[in-house]
């Protein structure tokens, strides 16, 4: 059996035993510090994943982004499993600011939904601002990461020795391999002359309403402001797409955000899905105003369907689709020259079905060029009802939600209505350019989405069909998995009328 010590019980020290013990279940590795969690340096961290101060620039950057890149992989994975609150993992947005222009950080393409900061950006935060960005990372705080990491190396069978070292040496006379994680103690250990320490305080204050970070670089102003607390199919589409940096051509950004009702109502039944999710307490909901009295935040994605439609359309295209512009009097016109129908005809279908349960709501929505305005913003209050979603370009203001009113033209009193109360929320929005005013009707189903087979009969032929309907105000949200579903009805319908190897 070969014996380890692994000198130092910092998160570098404690990590660097268990990727080994993971890696060598065989090997005894005792780890030995002086002082373990909770009385590390690291305990008292932020926690906040952003290379930063990584001391003297003598470390290849290639390594700092191969390190941190693998870390965040860690994060993701430890989140994606439910284990955020153990871990002391939350997902969090914020913003980045420099008083000096600095280019893009070569670790851009890890963190969520990194966004340089324009010069009108960065001025909003003050004049003195000449680059910045802003991003979703994640906080690992250390008080509770370290616990966590310190109980699965237990279970391995890792011994933990409170002991302070004079040498390395001393290390060495009980062990077959030294791992040095000695931090700020290599300086006297190995010796190292080019230790030294950089002291660091801060505050901690109760603040519940605070949900982003906040970091000013500038030598005149240096200050940090990080929040210690605490995603469906077409969630994990939109997440792999992503990953592939198809964001841009696809219109996804990842975007952090509230939601607020005037009634208490129990969390979502969907608050699995997306990252970071949090209920708001009554004293945070309180900080947005006494009328409310539930809501919740989470990371999220935006879709544009501007932008994700002709995406798809060029996947099709490249698969061999064709595409025809035509309107049809009834689904049986489309089953003349099919062998297999799928209706994802939306508020058509109450005539081409025709389904008398499927109806519009209105809405209308103003689109304005607010470029500081990086959060998503949601009250459902019927008093104050109002949307604030910033997409790529443009930020949404919205809206209406008014059932069977078919008015396809832009009203002004809404218009009124929605400018009103959405500078309430964010008073700057009042200083914002007008790019766009539009009105859409949502295709809702009073019985819900219909997604099932049907069928046809034409003649004395029986067309198969599957429906895909109803999907009122959420159809990017469900797309691709509704998608996947009819894909798997379609499947099992030509199986069963033109057998196994059957190209229709």
């Amino acid at each position: 059996m070969v014996r380890v010590v692994v000198v130092g019980a910092g998160v570098n020290g404690v990590g660097s035993a268990l990727a080994l013990q993971r890696l060598h279940p065989e090997c005894q590795i005792t780890i030995i510090a002086k002082d373990f969690t909770p009385n590390t340096t690291g305990d008292g961290a932020a926690g906040l994943w952003e290379p930063y101060r990584r001391g003297g620039g003598f470390t290849p950057d290639s390594k700092i982004v191969e390190w941190a890149g693998i870390t965040w992989q860690q994060f993701s994975e430890w989140y994606s499993k439910g284990e955020g609150k153990t871990r002391g993992l939350s997902l969090i947005h914020g913003t980045t600011l420099n008083s000096v222009l600095e280019p893009p950080p070569s670790w851009q393409h890890i963190p969520l939904g990194y966004a340089s900061l324009t010069p009108d950006q960065c001025a909003q935060f003050g004049p003195r601002y000449k680059s910045g960005s802003r991003y979703t990372t994640f906080i690992a705080e250390p008080s509770k990461l370290l616990p966590s990491l310190l109980r699965d190396l237990k279970a391995l069978g890792t011994r933990l020795e409170v002991r302070c070292l004079s040498s390395l040496k001393e290390a060495a006379d009980e062990a077959d391999l030294v791992i040095n994680c000695s931090g700020l103690g290599a300086r006297d250990l190995v010796p190292d002359p080019f230790m030294f320490p950089v002291r660091g305080q801060v505050i901690r204050v109760r603040a519940p309403w605070v949900n982003q970070f906040h970091s000013d670089e500038a030598d005149e102003s240096f200050a940090y402001i990080v929040p210690n607390e605490w995603a469906g199919i077409t969630w994990q589409q939109f997440s792999e797409w992503y990953s592939k940096g198809e964001g841009k051509t696809r219109g996804l950004s990842p975007i952090h955000g509230t939601t607020l009702n005037s009634v208490l109502e129990p969390p979502p039944s969907w608050q699995h899905i997306p990252l970071g999710y949090a209920s708001l307490t009554p004293d945070q909901c309180a900080q947005f105003g006494p009328r409310y009295k539930s809501g919740f935040r989470f990371t999220t994605f935006t879709a544009e369907p501007s932008k994700l439609l002709p995406s798809l359309l060029r996947d099709l295209k490249a698969l061999g689709t064709r595409l025809e512009v035509r309107c049809l009097s009834s689904l049986k016109e489309a089953a003349d020259e099919a062998d297999l129908v799928i209706n994802c005809s939306g508020l058509g279908a109450r005539d081409l079905v025709p389904d008398p349960f499927v109806f519009p709501v209105r809405g209308q929505v103003i689109r304005v060029r607010a470029p500081w305005v990086n959060q998503f913003h949601i009250d459902v209050a019927d008093e104050s009802f109002a949307y604030i979603i910033p997409n790529q370009d443009t930020v949404v203001l919205g809206g209406t939600d008014q059932k069977n009113n078919w008015n396809l033209k832009v009203d002004a009193a809404d218009s009124r209505t929605i400018w009103a109360n959405c500078t309430a929320h964010i008073p700057s929005l009042k200083s914002a350019e007008v790019v766009e005013e539009w009105v859409g009707l949502r295709p809702y189903r009073s019985k819900g989405v219909r997604l099932e087979a049907d069928e046809l009969q034409l003649g004395n032929r029986t067309i198969p069909v599957v429906h895909n309907y109803g999907h009122g105000g959420c159809g990017v949200t469900l797309f691709w998995g509704c998608s996947q579903e009819v894909a798997r009805l379609a499947s099992r319908l030509i199986l069963r009328h033109h057998g196994p190897a059957s190209k229709l």
